[in-house]
């Protein structure tokens, strides 16, 4: 978050340093200056005040975008796609694992990283509720946690973080609940949500998310029921893997 403070802080700096020469600039600069992911009282109070702003109108264009951006609920603002809203990514981003949720012995919100290139494991923003037993994918380089067990129910609760910016977001929950299920994107488009167990039965059932309609949608169902699946992508065809339930 720091990062974005200082490149606004940075451009403003720089254009008044010479501002007859350097003002005619600001509005180009200012296209690459990420405001929707400021803290919308920064942009209030700071961001908005700024006399070089409020003499531009592009500038305003973007802090009208950036206050648009904090309107809108979280899973809304994850299809809220443009330059601005996407954080910088790192060259050479290190290669981490990530271990979420599980019973300890209940259902637990933490999340741990494994950063491979140090050899050390670290703690990272915990998920909105307790989830175990729950489905995990990478889709657009966000993780998706998918239904799983709270502890007390079945849950088809959906959250999706995202590493860049260590924050966990509440997406659009499935049709069904299901814990041990399969997950699964298909061609780094949609994601599949396979099987499971509802708290009384296995289930043959599956459905799927379209991340560009935030919305789930059943599919064709398993020729069986299957809880505690796996599911894998091979030339461009899912496949379940199971004992039967």
């Amino acid at each position: 978050m720091k990062i974005f403070f200082k490149v606004f802080e940075c451009v403003v700096s720089w254009v008044n340093h010479d501002l007859e020469e350097r003002q005619c600039h600001l509005g180009e600069l200012m296209e690459y200056v990420r405001l929707p992911l400021l803290p919308q009282e920064y942009l209030v109070q700071t961001v908005e005040e700024e006399p070089l702003l409020k003499a531009n109108l592009k500038c305003k264009d973007y802090l009208i975008e950036a206050l648009k951006y904090h309107l809108l609920k979280s899973d809304q603002r994850l299809m809220f796609s443009t330059p601005r809203t996407k954080p910088r990514q790192p060259v050479g981003q290190p290669k981490v694992m990530l271990v979420v949720g599980g019973q300890a012995p209940k259902a637990i919100r933490s999340v741990e990283c494994y950063d491979f290139s140090t050899e050390t494991w670290s703690n990272v923003a915990e998920m909105p509720g307790r989830r175990c037993r729950a489905g995990l994918v990478v889709l657009h380089g966000k993780v998706f946690a998918v239904g799983g067990f709270n502890g007390s129910l079945r849950v088809r609760t959906v959250d999706v973080y995202d590493p860049s910016t260590d924050v966990w977001a509440t997406s659009t929950n499935m049709e069904a609940r299901r814990s041990t299920l399969g997950v699964a994107s298909l061609n780094n488009n949609c994601i599949y949500a396979v099987g499971g167990f509802d708290g009384s039965t296995g289930l043959n059932s599956a459905e799927m998310y379209d991340p560009r309609k935030q919305e789930w949608r059943m599919i064709a169902s398993m020729s069986t029921r299957r809880s505690s699946v796996g599911v894998g992508v091979v030339n461009n065809l899912l496949y379940a893997v199971s004992l039967v339930s």
